[in-house]
């Protein structure tokens, strides 16, 4: 098991982690850093507690905004679908044509 060091908002924290897993919880603890910084030049300084909620908030929110998004993404088969109905449209106007 591995140990990442990671600073947020200054603070140091050791987070273990899997063996091959620790660019990638670097690199969400840089994105931590970046949500707690911003907040803490947005509202001046916050106790850790309420800093921690304020970031959770932040990162539940962008969550919830994709999962929304992809939701309202079609699916492929939808895609394919709606592609081979437009071939089919086109093809009767050719033929239609000639």
């Amino acid at each position: 098991m591995a140990v990442v060091k990671l600073s947020i908002a200054g603070k140091t924290y050791q987070i273990s982690c899997e063996d091959g897993q620790e660019e990638n919880l670097h690199r969400l603890g840089l994105l931590l850093d970046e949500k707690a910084r911003f907040l803490l030049s947005s509202v001046g300084h916050i106790n850790e507690g309420m800093l921690l909620a304020m970031v959770a908030i932040m990162v539940a929110d962008e969550l919830n905004a994709a999962q929304k998004a992809a939701c309202s993404m079609p699916s492929s088969a939808a895609v394919v679908q709606d592609y081979v109905e437009r071939l089919e449209q086109l093809a009767k106007r050719l033929e239609a044509l000639v």
